[in-house]
């Protein structure tokens, strides 16, 4: 993981001459874990994440149906400043939603899934 977050590092000072304000991924939500169990798997998911100085954000982040018939998703979102452990502001979180439901994820902006998860942020 430690390389993964230096090999960002080096990406975008080279692309930009700037290091990223933040890394972000998404993990399962423990709030709608089916069992004890599920719920231990995705515990331990984050506790690897925050050994590595990432915060879990406090974003409704809710991701539509894949396909037909499909369940939408909780996930928690999970950020690493650059350089780690500076505070994440809610300026910041709002970059980090807008980078992984629209630029990444090609979300419509004004779709709900997008806007409740902005409105989540205070």
């Amino acid at each position: 993981m430690q390389a993964v977050l230096q090999g960002m590092d080096d990406l975008m000072k080279k692309a930009t001459g700037q290091p990223p304000l933040a890394a972000f991924w998404e993990v399962r939500s423990l709030e709608d874990a089916p069992d004890e169990i599920e719920y231990q798997h995705r515990l331990r998911r984050i506790r690897f994440y925050q050994r590595f100085s990432a915060v879990p954000l406090p974003v409704d982040y809710l991701c539509p149906p894949v396909a037909s018939g499909q369940p939408e998703v909780r996930f928690t979102l999970m950020a690493v400043t650059y350089p780690p452990g500076q505070p994440l502001n809610l300026e910041m979180q709002r970059q980090i939603v807008l980078a992984g439901l629209v630029k990444m994820e090609g979300a419509d902006l004004q779709s709900e899934y997008v806007q409740r998860a902005l409105v989540s942020i205070v």
